[in-house]
């Protein structure tokens, strides 16, 4: 396997060069960040620290927009259970993300009577909040991908697809443009919203993340190495100056052979480009969710790891088909990797390192005691190993169909009922 090497972006936006400055002469406040990040967020003796971050933060609220960037209207989807320390996480992440909505997914209760669900319902944040319009509850496996579905289908349909079929496109949705997945064991002290939201309407990538920090030095931030956030560089080698001062964004998705991975690949890892964005918090454009959809509807509603890499090969075909009618219009050739070169272009996916998430599970999956299979009450297991057959190549027509009309709401029309029937 051949990996091809990270593009580095010479972004030119001002208040991206500034925020490149700002980064040169805070390397040793950012690398407290990178190893204390629990304690940089929650400390006050650590305030000149945690400063330092936010300076950089407020010079990327100022970046300029991608034109393809419509007006954003972000929908949050958490899957938790009844505890202290899941209802801590949704509080907070609450307070820190004021301008989003939340889509709140209980896989430990089965309807709105259960004990589990009630227990949330009794916290008046929680129930008088505005910020939370859909909430739902397991009816079935309790995993990832039946929570997507569910969403998915509230977010992107009205009341009923007969309706979204006489409808004007626009009317096929409640008008979100993107939908951040995120686990509820992700801690939100360093995210700041306004820097983030920024950074994605300045780039417009299909899918993206906030890099991943551990909550301590030892601890555990991502899975890929490349995803944890570099901050100040690492201490040796040569992302001490490229990764650095890429403050709107590191490339993903680039390796050659990231568009066979889905189909090619039974092994859970296998499914996922070796370069991805990763399943525990992606922020996903709506015009991947169509396509993301078609593919739930076809995998085992148990499996945990394959549906991250379906979302990866989807997003990269639509940036792909986005890059070739963007050379087709200037009158240039596409040719990856560097179709991402360009603001012009929109990136297959991107990371953003200077509004990280801080992972507070320090457990490696399959090692120090995680098991690779998740119960629910008892009954139902929710897996991280390969289940079933690998989906069909469906999705393609619906990414097809997306990227030729330009309009995220186009599939509707051929593919909404189907979904609806699958939520």
């Amino acid at each position: 396997m051949v990996l091809v090497e990270p593009v580095y972006f010479a972004d030119a936006d001002p208040a991206a060069v500034r925020a490149q400055a700002l980064v040169n002469t805070s390397r040793l406040h950012l690398r407290e960040v990178k190893w204390h990040a629990l304690s940089v967020a929650t400390n006050p003796l650590r305030n000149a620290d945690l400063a330092a971050l936010r300076v950089i933060q407020a010079e990327l609220t100022h970046l300029e927009q991608h034109p393809a960037t419509q007006p954003m209207r972000w929908l949050v989807l958490v899957n938790v259970h009844n505890s202290g320390q899941s209802q801590e996480r949704v509080k907070q992440m609450l307070t820190m993300l004021p301008q989003s909505h939340f889509s709140i997914y209980h896989y430990d209760a089965t309807s709105e009577a259960h004990p589990n669900y009630l227990a949330w319902r009794e916290l008046a944040w929680f129930r008088d909040t505005a910020q939370i319009v859909h909430r739902a509850h397991r009816r079935g496996a309790g995993c990832t991908i039946e929570a997507l579905l569910d969403t998915i289908g509230w977010m992107l349909n009205p009341p009923s697809a007969s309706e979204c079929r006489l409808a004007r496109e626009a009317a096929c949705s409640r008008g979100y443009t993107h939908l951040w997945k995120i686990d509820s064991d992700q801690d939100m002290g360093l995210v700041h919203e306004e820097a983030l939201r920024a950074l994605v309407a300045h780039r417009a990538p299909f899918i993206c993340q906030p890099a991943i920090l551990p909550y301590h030095k030892w601890g555990r931030g991502s899975d890929r190495t490349t995803l944890q956030a570099y901050l100040g560089g690492s201490d040796t080698g040569p992302r001490r100056s490229n990764a650095t001062l890429q403050v709107t964004g590191r490339e993903r998705l680039l390796s050659a052979e990231a568009q066979g991975w889905l189909l090619t690949h039974s092994h859970a890892r296998a499914t996922h480009p070796p370069d991805d964005v990763e399943s525990t918090c992606p922020i996903i454009d709506v015009a991947v969710l169509p396509s993301l959809a078609t593919v739930l509807g076809e995998l085992d509603p148990r499996g945990e790891m394959q549906w991250g890499g379906a979302m990866n090969v989807i997003a990269l075909r639509l940036a792909k088909a986005y890059a070739k009618a963007h050379a087709k219009r200037h009158g240039q050739k596409a040719s990856a990797p560097h179709w991402a070169d360009t603001m012009g272009v929109r990136p297959a996916g991107l990371v953003f390192d200077y509004v990280p998430l801080i992972h507070r599970d320090t457990r490696l999956i399959g090692f120090r005691g995680k098991k690779a299979v998740r119960t629910v009450n008892s009954t139902a297991a929710c897996s991280r190993h390969a289940l079933g057959k690998p989906p069909s190549v469906a999705w393609k027509r619906v990414a097809d169909i997306t990227a030729e009309s330009g309009s995220a709401f186009a599939w509707a029309m051929v593919n909404v009922s189907r979904i609806v029937d699958g939520v």
